[in-house]
């Protein structure tokens, strides 16, 4: 009786899971999810989707409903992972190539969008306007002053900086940036000088598969720093009985220094949906000090368009050899608060050792005193489609070298980007 008893539970078991497994079938999910495309219904079609994928019913038409789906929705990232498996299964698939397309403009992922405008036929090139997108992507212009409450020693600071961003035969960008910084300096003495910079960057954003790109950098600086030296001047004391000497009008003595350093630098960055991750080193010889860094950045975006990005770079760098190493780290948020308008807050804090070259050695800093700490902010504005102005503000803290006392700098900058 038992044994039987056993027979009949094992059998509505085996039963019941075969009816589990049977929940969905090649036509009910075509069927099913055909409706729901047609309904326009994206919140169920994703849901039911996505059940279906995980049971592999994955197909062609699948893919590309539940990537309009995610499209429609404002999820971008959802969208490109679901498009670029319904190109595995048909490549020249013109919708799924526009979707694609979009897919990566909206995400701010420009070169893979010029990468993938290669593949369109004469139809879709014409249709997107690929053929005339214009080889260079954007020019920016800035200016601004740095000034410091350490005024005894040190003047205000003159900042200018132009930029160019382009690209090579639809395959990779360039950036070219030219920097122009003058800064004045004293000493308790009477002595006085003035700092000058000039500065060459380039970089290259090479996309590959899969979402990775590859970025190298190289910086090249070159210093010239003026000094008018007071001499300094023994007067001896007459016998006495003798008047004193007369006054000696103070001497100087002029002279100049010149230098050059260069900093290198390369990025690995991969996208994998609403996350971009980012490894890299950069070896520098800024101002004396062979540098070598190891660096890292995270960014989340959880939202559609990038309204609102949350990230951190952090960074571990060296002036030994990693005899010894110090930390420094960079949390930062970008947000859109309405259409237009683009805010980007961060904050630096260094813990000890040098100053760590930022941005893939794109931001150098222009002083052998460390900065300890900065809050930047910038407020950005889409003036028109090609027109964006910004500004720029910064509040450093500083350390001075030798005798480790604090001061600050603020900087102010107001810039223009044209994007043809």
């Amino acid at each position: 009786m038992r044994k039987n008893q056993f027979i009949i539970i094992l059998l509505f078991l085996i039963a019941t899971n075969f009816k589990a497994q049977d929940t969905l079938n090649s036509f009910y999910v075509e069927s099913n999810s055909y409706k729901l495309y047609t309904e326009k219904n994206w919140t169920e079609l994703i849901k039911f989707g996505n059940q279906a994928i995980k049971q592999d019913f994955d197909y062609y038409y699948l893919r590309i409903r539940l990537g309009i789906a995610y499209f429609e929705s404002g999820n971008y990232y959802g969208a490109e992972r679901h498009f670029e498996k319904a190109l595995s299964f048909n490549s020249d698939d013109e919708l799924v190539l526009e979707y694609l397309y979009f897919c990566f403009i909206y995400t701010a992922h420009f070169e893979e969008a010029m990468k993938l405008s290669k593949t369109f036929n004469k139809q879709l090139t014409e249709k997107l306007k690929t053929d005339k997108t214009h080889p260079i992507g954007y020019v920016i212009a800035e200016g601004g002053v740095k000034t410091t409450d350490s005024t005894k020693i040190l003047g205000n600071g003159n900042y200018f900086h132009i930029g160019l961003g382009h690209y090579i035969a639809k395959q990779f960008s360039l950036f070219h940036g030219l920097t122009y910084f003058s800064q004045t300096f004293a000493d308790h003495y009477g002595s006085s000088g003035q700092a000058t910079q000039f500065q060459y960057y380039l970089k290259a954003t090479i996309p590959l598969k899969n979402n990775w790109q590859v970025l190298p950098g190289f910086h090249y600086i070159t210093k010239t720093t003026t000094f008018r030296i007071k001499n300094v001047q023994q007067i001896l004391s007459p016998p006495p009985g003798l008047p004193p000497p007369p006054p000696q009008m103070e001497t100087f003595r002029d002279s100049s220094a010149n230098a050059n350093y260069f900093v290198g630098s390369i990025t690995i960055r991969k996208s994998i949906y609403h996350f971009d991750f980012s490894i890299g080193a950069t070896a520098s010889s800024v101002f004396g000090n062979n540098q070598i860094q190891n660096f890292a950045n995270i960014t989340y975006s959880p939202f559609k368009k990038d309204k609102l990005l949350l990230g951190l770079n952090g960074f571990i760098h060296s002036e030994d050899n990693y005899s010894s190493s110090n930390f420094a780290m960079t949390p930062f948020v970008s947000v859109n608060p309405i259409p237009k308008l683009n805010l980007f807050c961060s904050y630096l804090y260094n813990g000890g050792g040098r100053n760590v070259v930022e941005s893939n050695g794109y931001i150098v800093n222009n002083s052998t005193d460390l900065t300890s700490s900065r809050w930047s902010v910038i407020a950005s504005l889409a003036v028109t489609k090609q027109f964006d102005i910004y500004g720029l503000y910064q509040f450093e803290t500083k350390e001075q070298e030798y005798q480790k006392y604090a001061y600050h700098f603020n900087l102010f900058v107001l810039g223009v980007k044209f994007k043809p």
